[in-house]
């Protein structure tokens, strides 16, 4: 009976701790927001919300939580409303699209 226990303990530590390293499905190459000065990035939180994040001193620091959404069953991604205004460079050339 201890073994089971053990195993079953073993397996809620997946169960609490494993959501916490969520790779994101979407990422975005970087972009300008109108009125702000950081370099901003879209990414999927792993349960259908859209975020955007910047970089502060190499830590992800958040913009937006909820800027849209992601249906990954059937492949749409929903951006709520955002005044882009410019787009990083992609490989080292100019681009005028997100990647």
């Amino acid at each position: 009976m201890r073994k089971a226990f053990k195993n079953h303990s073993f397996l809620l530590f997946f169960i609490f701790f494993l959501p916490l390293f969520i790779i994101p499905v979407l990422a975005s190459t970087g972009f300008n927001i109108s009125g702000e000065q950081e370099e901003f990035f879209f990414e999927d939180d792993g349960s259908g919300r859209l975020t955007i994040y910047y970089l502060l001193a190499g830590v992800k620091t958040f913009y937006s939580e909820e800027a849209g959404t992601v249906d990954y069953d059937d492949g749409v991604i929903t951006i709520d409303p955002i005044h882009i205004s410019a787009i990083s460079d992609v490989d080292g050339a100019t681009s005028t699209k997100i990647r």
